[in-house]
């Protein structure tokens, strides 16, 4: 039996392919998860006019952003409006993980 040593370069050159594999198969993995499993994510914003000197208009539209939608904008849409408060919602589907809006 012959042994490898680290002086003539054996384990490094053996190992390598071998470790490119399984990493480039779990990226894979990974990323066909992330593709399959999809979850609906409400997104949610109340618009509070206020009252006397503190008085709010209403906003036309209402738009948001973040890591779920890769910094694109997109627009909610009004759900309930009662007196001068404003329901504004909008439902994404995003993949599990963690999110920045």
């Amino acid at each position: 039996m012959k042994a490898t040593t680290m002086g003539n370069g054996q384990i490094s050159r053996l190992s390598r392919p071998v470790k490119k594999k399984i990493v480039s198969a779990a990226k894979a993995a990974i990323a066909n998860r992330k593709k399959m499993m999809k979850v609906p994510t409400v997104i949610h914003y109340h618009h509070s006019s206020g009252k006397g000197k503190n008085k709010k208009p209403k906003p036309k539209h209402v738009y948001f952003s973040g890591t779920l939608t890769d910094w694109r904008t997109v627009e909610m849409g009004v759900f309930m409006e009662k007196g001068g408060d404003v329901e504004y919602y909008a439902i994404v589907d995003t993949s599990p993980g963690r999110y920045w809006i």
